[in-house]
């Protein structure tokens, strides 16, 4: 609160699986919070997170939605399968699943899945009366499958597009 003249916009982590992530989501608004910024989205559970959200609150703060491309090398590395780690969270395990799927797989198929997340998750979210920003994330450095993979999910919404 000291700094809330000088900062306008002050955000927090949303992790949509995480247990208890409503109320502490909800908190953290109530104490002004402008923003949520999710963790890397491997799976479409912020669309449910985020309806439940909204007919609940009155809050209504801008919502960064995170995407990340998962390159060959995560197979052998295992980063972003560390990042996104729950134990015993069966959501979790899901998008790690996920993330091992896309690590194994060719670009153009890879680009496919997560375009077809990407647009569930922007289909899902966009009538819920938040506002929405974008983050890619080439978790490993620049590619020319991820950045051909972000120019393709772009391409079907980005937060210039009404």
């Amino acid at each position: 609160s000291i700094y809330d003249d000088l900062v306008p916009n002050r955000g927090v982590i949303l992790i949509p699986t995480r247990e208890g992530e409503h109320g502490r989501f909800n908190f953290k608004c109530d104490q002004g919070a402008t923003y949520g910024m999710t963790q890397l989205l491997y799976s479409d559970a912020i669309v449910g997170f985020l309806r439940n959200f909204a007919a609940e609150t009155d809050h209504r703060p801008e919502i960064l939605l995170s995407f990340g491309f998962v390159p060959k090398v995560e197979t052998n590395v295992g980063l972003i399968n560390w990042l996104i780690q729950d134990r015993g969270n069966a959501a979790v395990a899901g998008e790690q699943e996920f993330v091992k799927q896309l690590a194994a797989t060719e670009p153009a198929e890879k680009r496919k899945l997560m375009v077809d997340l990407y647009k569930r998750v922007i289909d899902g979210v966009g009538e819920l009366g938040f506002p929405l920003s974008i983050h890619l994330e080439a978790t490993y450095g620049v590619s020319t499958p991820a950045f051909a993979t972000f120019a393709e999910m772009l391409a079907y919404w980005s937060p210039d597009k009404p």
